[in-house]
């Protein structure tokens, strides 16, 4: 969590801490965040995303009502600016899920030495 350019609280850094083992070690299918208003729970989830990321989970899910997802995008970028992210809201969404699920099949490309065979 040190590279997040906004860092939880320690309070906060041990929530996220606990319920990414839950996720990473335990094996856990999901778990739910659940506190009181003012507490970061924003905050916490993307650092438990940032976790995420870093132990080869590829993709975070966030789901929140229409009025407040320019504020999580916001928020994202704000604590992880090299996070990628993409508003899926509106009459488009299919054809942006469909875009982005074509961008997880495309090959890497490999350097390679210059030598043949």
């Amino acid at each position: 969590m040190d590279r997040l350019a906004r860092r939880p609280f320690p309070a906060q850094r041990e929530a996220v801490q606990a319920f990414t083992r839950l996720l990473l070690d335990a094996g856990e299918p999901a778990v739910v965040l659940n506190a009181e208003m003012g507490t970061g729970k924003t905050i916490m989830a993307i650092a438990a995303g940032a976790l995420m990321h870093d132990a080869g989970c590829r993709r975070t899910l966030v789901l929140s009502p229409p009025h407040l997802v320019y504020k999580w995008r916001r928020e994202i970028k704000a604590t992880t600016p090299d996070a990628r992210v993409w508003i899926l809201n509106g009459p488009d969404t299919l054809q942006k899920l469909f875009a982005l699920r074509a961008l997880r099949a495309v090959p890497e490309l490999r350097r390679t030495n210059g030598s043949s065979g």
